[in-house]
């Protein structure tokens, strides 16, 4: 149990990663000079239980909910918009030019999404909208109200999910201290404050993965991502096929494998199908024509070898050394391979810098666009 300390002036984030086969948990505590530090770690959290988790949300605890590729889809839409007058931009011309830009965009994308998540147009819903850049003349500005554009340049993040996963996070939802994000956004976000685009980022998961693609456009951020037919865990299933084990010995012979503690018949045995699952992996990454090198982070302990590719894990403490953010020496209790996962939605919401305003106006408009046939 967590106690309350009234003494305690460091601020609370309560971090909900959302998986298909799982829901986990991590609080976060950092104090004023940004030291993070790991409070408690729920390896499995029961979000269809209400009455199980919702005393141990605190009412001042920030919630931070951030779902996996598979559960959740993220679009970066950039759009130019033309101003005939010669006047200050006005918060109510703003919301008319941002009327223009985004309703055709909001239409298209949906489908995008509906496709993407393997569900129908009425089973995707609008989780989460967001301006991430607004240039006016070609300049890169926060807010551009009170400037005098000839032409307005906007680029708005918006993440669809699943209708059955919108209606499991209805309680925290309506919070005032709740921030959503897709997972795999929420990675390039803060891979950006430690590589300049263009670079690649992959997504192991379970039953399929993904391959982010960041770049940057003349209107702004712009990624685009490619789902591939290959899983974290087929590596595990060469040991559930081979001897008919579960999933959790799978996971024990494994890790016994890279440390080659198993005898060595079985090793030679292991490595000519592991030869297999490491060529499925590049086939499929050769479709999407991804690049040579590619930033990784899975779901699963992979250790990858490749010709063809250079697979590169990614440093926690570059990244939060980046942003200016310390960790003490204590260990987290999650696995290394997990720790950027529950890290990447905290480091997000640090570098959300948009105009409140402008996104609370943007959510309301588009979610009264979807309301007539599925929100």
């Amino acid at each position: 149990m967590i106690w309350f300390n009234p003494f305690d002036r460091r601020e609370k984030f309560f971090v909900l990663l959302i998986a298909p086969e799982k829901v986990s948990a991590v609080l976060f505590a950092v104090t004023r000079d940004r030291s993070i530090t790991c409070e408690k770690f729920w390896p499995e959290f029961h979000i269809a239980r209400p009455g199980r988790w919702w005393p141990k949300i605190m009412p001042y605890w920030t919630v931070i909910v951030a779902a996996s590729p598979s559960l959740a889809y993220t679009a970066d839409v950039s759009f130019r918009v033309h101003r005939e007058e010669k006047t200050e931009l006005s918060f109510p011309e703003l919301e008319n030019l941002l009327n223009r830009g985004v309703n055709q965009e909001f239409i298209k994308y949906r489908k995008i999404a509906s496709q993407a998540l393997g569900v129908p147009d009425l089973d995707v819903v609008l989780a989460d909208s967001r301006v991430i850049d607004f240039r006016i003349d070609g300049h890169r500005v926060h807010n551009p109200i009170g400037f005098t554009p000839q032409e307005l340049q906007t680029a708005i993040e918006i993440t669809f999910v699943q209708r059955k996963l919108y209606e499991s996070l209805r309680n925290l939802i309506r919070r005032p201290n709740f921030f959503f994000t897709s997972l795999a956004e929420a990675k390039l976000t803060a891979l950006r404050k430690a590589y300049k685009p263009p670079f690649a980022l992959a997504v192991f998961e379970s039953p399929q993965s993904s391959v982010f693609r960041a770049a940057d456009s003349e209107t702004g951020r712009m990624d685009e991502r490619r789902d591939i037919p290959w899983s974290a865990k087929e590596y595990l299933e060469v040991f559930i096929e081979t001897w008919g084990v579960n999933e959790e010995i799978a996971r024990d012979l494994y890790g016994l494998y890279q440390k080659k503690q198993l005898p060595t018949a079985i090793e030679e045995q292991l490595q000519k199908k592991f030869k297999d699952v490491s060529e499925h992996l590049e086939e499929s990454l050769k479709k999407i024509g991804a690049p040579t090198k590619i930033l990784i982070t899975s779901q699963e302990d992979v250790h990858l070898a490749s010709r063809r590719f250079s697979f590169e894990p990614i440093s926690i403490q570059t990244l939060l050394e980046k942003m200016g953010f310390s960790v003490p020496g204590e260990a987290w209790p999650m696995p290394s391979y997990e720790q950027f996962s529950y890290c990447a939605p905290l480091l997000d919401f640090f570098s959300d810098q948009g105009s409140p305003e402008i996104n609370r106006w943007l959510r309301r408009r588009l979610h009264w666009l979807g309301s007539m046939n599925y929100n």
